[in-house]
């Protein structure tokens, strides 16, 4: 396994390889500069430049095209394959599968300029990462979608720190979505999540195929909140790009 491009990431650690039994976290804002933004939309097929150009919101459009190039980007150098050429294969939900190496897990989640990316091996993985909006009705929206219990401690937050706890738990839950590959289909109400943030590696009772579900919140840039599923407590390595 060779490291992602140096010339496209120089921040990138020069160590940059997908350790057995790790977690690479990816971030990256989705405002890159000219050139290395050109570089990772020449890097899409076709067909992925049209539908991202079909986007009409801009900032919509880059987080398009740095998501599905970042994607491509390290998963072709992982891999040792033309990023152009890797090939995906969605599964009943929709959460695609790299068709070149079944064992590479990943997951990818982009909200307003920013982009998250999660690999590793031979393990389910879910991430999710949500723009904080102060104008959500959260406490009313979590009546409605969450269980009882998370709506009663979002409920027992105080106003000031409401709008973060209702994104944590949203994006837990989601994360565990993602991560079964069977999406919004288990049901919000169905489970609950654990929404403290001094614990950041939860267990729950969710029923897996490949073991018991493992819940981290991730420390990601201000304004943000994030939170990745899997089913091991393997570390994880977050780099900022």
């Amino acid at each position: 396994m060779s490291a992602p491009d140096p010339a496209l990431w120089p921040l990138l650690p020069p160590d940059f390889v997908l350790s057995a039994g790790r977690i690479e976290i990816l971030e990256t804002p989705t405002d890159l500069a000219g050139q290395i933004f050109e570089r990772l939309r020449a890097l899409l097929t076709p067909e992925e430049r049209d539908r991202t150009e079909r986007l009409r919101i801009p900032y919509r459009r880059a987080e398009s095209i740095v998501a599905r190039g970042l994607v491509r980007l390290i998963l072709g150098r992982l891999l040792c394959v033309d990023p152009q050429l890797l090939t995906f294969t969605p599964g009943p939900a929709g959460k695609p599968a790299c068709d070149q190496c079944t064992a590479l897990q990943f997951n990818l989640s982009h909200t307003r300029n920013r982009v998250l990316l999660a690999v590793t091996q031979d393990a389910p993985v879910g991430v999710d990462i949500e723009f904080i909006r102060p104008d959500l009705a959260a406490a009313d929206l979590a009546n409605r979608f969450f269980s009882p219990a998370e709506s009663a401690a979002i409920a027992a937050v105080g106003p000031d720190d409401r709008q973060r706890a209702f994104f944590a738990c949203w994006t837990r839950k989601e994360a565990l979505f993602k991560a079964t590959g069977r999406g919004i289909a288990l049901g919000l109400a169905t489970f609950s999540v654990p929404l403290g943030s001094d614990a950041p590696a939860q267990w729950i009772g969710l029923p897996s195929p490949h073991g018991e579900w493992c819940l981290h919140t991730l420390a990601v840039s201000a304004g943000y909140t994030a939170a990745l599923a899997t089913t091991d407590a393997r570390p994880l390595r977050h780099t900022l790009l």
